[in-house]
């Protein structure tokens, strides 16, 4: 435990909810009449982002499913076959 990082939920929650908010804001802008000069950008922009959020989530639900079984391995049964 005492080598492992874990982010909050709640952290987590906050930067997802933040890249979101950018995703439309992003969305808000390319469906601007104005915007066609910045089409390509604004698209690299927006697949940036749909990334970060993809990633994001991904570790979020990675960090779930590991905090729900890490006890498992305190176990002595378990611990013992376990590569040091």
């Amino acid at each position: 435990d005492e080598h492992m990082v874990f982010l909050q939920d709640d952290f987590l929650n906050l930067q997802i909810a933040c890249v979101e908010d950018h995703l439309m804001r992003t969305l808000l802008i390319k469906n601007s009449p104005f915007s066609k000069a910045l089409n390509q950008m604004l698209t690299d922009w927006e697949n940036y982002l749909l990334n970060a959020k993809s990633i994001l989530v991904g570790f979020k639900n990675a960090q779930s499913g590991f905090l729900a079984i890490k006890d498992i391995f305190k176990i002595d049964d378990i611990s013992k076959y376990l590569p040091i």
